[in-house]
C-alpha cells in the first residue's frame, strides 16, 4: 500500500524540527556558554552557611547576605544539603560538576504600577495576572556539585541580572567567575580542549 501524502507530513515535521535542536555553545566567551558536566569548581576559602539557611551568596567577590543582594547584577550561591541552627563551613576543595539545569524565574512586586502623570497604570502587559503586580525575571544557571570526600556541598547557582523578560540574559561565564572572586574558581574542559 502506498504511502499517502497525509502520513508524510508528520514524518517530514519531525525531520525538519529535528534539523531546529540546539547544539551546545562551546565558546566560553560567547553570551550563550553554559559550563558543561565535567567543569570543575575549586573553592579556595572557608564558606560560612547562616545557621537557618543551605546558602551562602556571592556578589562582586564578596559574600552578601541574601537581602542585600543588587538583582540586577548577576550573583551565585552555594548551597548545602541541610539546615541547621548553627553556623556551617563549606570547606575548601574541589568539586566536579554533575549536571547543569538552565532556569528562568519570576520575581512579582505586588500591587500596581503608580505612574505620577497618569495616576494608575499597568505598563507593557507586565503585570501578573494573581496579584496584579509587575513581573521581572532573570535566568539561571544551576550545577549540581560532587566531591571524593565527605560534603554537604549540593550546588552551585549563577543567576543574571533581573530584567524584563525580552531583556533578560544568561550569566555569562565571566560573571560567574566576577560574583565568585577569589572564593571560589570555576575551570570548564572547553578551554583546555583550545
Amino acid at each position: 500500500m502506498p504511502l499517502q501524502p497525509r502520513h508524510l507530513v508528520p514524518g517530514l515535521l519531525l525531520v525538519l524540527l529535528g534539523g531546529c535542536a540546539s547544539t551546545p555553545v562551546t565558546d566560553t566567551k560567547s553570551p550563550y556558554y553554559v559550563p558543561t558536566p565535567g567543569s570543575r569548581v575549586v573553592v579556595h576559602q572557608r564558606l560560612e552557611v547562616p545557621p537557618e539557611t543551605r546558602r551562602v551568596f556571592l556578589q562582586f567577590g564578596k559574600i552578601v547576605a541574601k537581602h542585600d543582594l543588587d538583582e540586577y547584577y548577576p550573583n551565585c550561591d552555594f548551597e548545602i544539603a541541610s539546615l541547621a541552627k548553627e553556623p556551617r563551613y563549606i570547606e575548601p576543595g574541589t568539586y566536579t560538576v554533575t549536571r547543569v539545569q538552565q532556569r528562568v524565574d519570576s520575581i512579582v512586586s505586588n500591587g500596581p504600577v503608580m505612574v505620577a502623570a497618569l495616576d494608575t497604570a499597568r505598563l507593557f502587559g507586565g503585570m501578573d495576572s494573581q496579584n496584579d503586580g509587575l513581573s521581572s525575571q532573570f535566568e539561571e544557571v544551576r550545577m549540581f556539585l560532587k566531591s571524593d570526600s565527605p560534603s554537604e556541598l549540593r550546588k552551585l547557582s549563577c543567576r543574571g541580572a533581573i530584567a524584563e523578560p525580552v531583556d533578560m540574559v544568561l550569566p555569562t561565564l565571566a560573571d560567574m567567575r566576577r560574583a565568585l572572586g577569589d572564593f571560589a574558581s570555576l575551570a570548564v574542559p572547553e578551554e583546555k580542549t583550545r
